[in-house]
C-alpha cells in the first residue's frame, strides 16, 4: 500500500504528514504488511514481511552463494555478513 501526498504549502507539512500518517496507520490492519522493492522510501521496522516476505531466508541463502562478496547491494536488498 502506497499513499501518496501531495500539498502546496510548506507550512502544512507537519499537519498533512500526519494526515498521512495517520492513514498508513488506519488503513495499516487491511494491508499485508510487505513493501514494494522500489519503493522504501524511510526505513521502518514495523513493516514485517520486507520487501521479499517469507522468501527472505531461501533468498539469502541463494545470494551468499551466487554473490559472496556482495558485489550487488542496496539498501533495501539482502546483504551478505
Amino acid at each position: 500500500m502506497n499513499i501518496h501526498g501531495r500539498w502546496h504549502n510548506a507550512a502544512q507539512d507537519a499537519s498533512c504528514k500526519k494526515w498521512v500518517r495517520n492513514l498508513f496507520e488506519k488503513a495499516a490492519p487491511m494491508a499485508e504488511g510487505s513493501v514494494y522493492i522500489n519503493f522504501v522510501p524511510e526505513p521502518d521496522k514495523k513493516r514485517s514481511k520486507g520487501a521479499f516476505g517469507v522468501n527472505e531466508a531461501r533468498l539469502q541463502k541463494i545470494k551468499t552463494k551466487v554473490d559472496p562478496d556482495n558485489l550487488f547491494r542496496a539498501d533495501v536488498m539482502i546483504q551478505t555478513a
